[in-house]
């Protein structure tokens, strides 16, 4: 058999296995994910902080350098010109160097995800031009405190590549609630429902009245009479229940 036909046959039978590939689509925010595999949520939404870096003074393996990290909200570290400006990680030296030396890491707007070969799912982020960072997230449903390991830094060549490990029951599909899993109240489905059914009510009433029964002017309108005295007939009810109230009170008093 031709080796050509034979790479092809091979590249057919390989290819539902590389479109079933585990993946973990980003959703709306900066720290969710979609797993394909089951629909189920990763988030760190539960662990966040909205106020500083959920993780401070992180050690690094080699150096004199400690990490900040925050999964959902951006934060800024240190001066303004020389510091880490809307970041999900950030660099910066120890009290041994000083002033203290600050580096971009992890930006907010360079989140992506991945899944590893050990089906880990993988948030990483682009910071400078050399600087990237990935936090591989390890799933523990019994973990109330979320666990940061110290950061290993890898020399790719073009990147310095920071790695840090997240040990939290959020990294455990729909371990923790997130923001998209929010729902309308049934209320609110009550209202949406009322407000289509007004303008379809309406709508569809006036086509009908006006290109299939060529009414013309107010006989456009659905029911015109009924709502024309509508107001009226509100106030009438206001004022039939406050006197009905009224002279159910008069007449308790009489009888005491």
């Amino acid at each position: 058999m031709d080796n050509s036909l034979v790479l092809v046959l091979l590249s057919i039978c390989m290819l539902p296995l590389a479109t079933s590939a585990k993946t973990c689509q980003q959703m709306t925010d900066h720290c969710t994910c979609k797993l394909s595999d089951s629909g189920k949520i990763i988030s760190l939404r539960g662990i966040d902080s909205t106020s500083q870096p959920k993780f401070q003074n992180i050690a690094d393996t080699i150096g004199p350098w400690l990490f900040d990290y925050n999964p959902c909200t951006q934060f800024n570290d240190g001066p303004s010109d020389k510091g880490c400006s809307d970041a999900l990680v950030c660099q910066h030296s120890d009290k041994t160097i000083d002033p203290v030396q600050y580096f971009l890491v992890g930006g907010y707007n360079s989140f992506s995800t991945s899944v590893d070969a050990k089906g880990n799912v993988v948030f990483s982020y682009q910071g400078s031009a050399t600087k990237k960072s990935e936090v591989t997230l390890l799933c523990d449903i019994n973990n109330v405190d979320p666990i940061m390991s110290t950061v290993t830094e890898t020399d790719t060549g073009q990147n310095s590549l920071y790695s840090f490990t997240l040990t939290t029951k959020c990294a455990c599909p729909d371990g923790c609630a997130h923001a998209s899993s929010k729902s309308l109240s049934t209320g609110s489905i009550l209202v949406i429902l009322f407000f289509v059914f007004v303008l379809v009510y309406f709508i569809g009433g006036f086509l009908l009245l006006k290109f299939y029964k060529k009414k013309e002017g107010t006989e456009a309108i659905p029911q015109y009479e009924f709502w024309k005295d509508f107001p009226v007939k509100v106030k009438d009810g206001f004022i039939f229940t406050k006197d009905t109230i009224k002279n159910r009170k008069k007449g308790e008093y009489e009888e005491i």
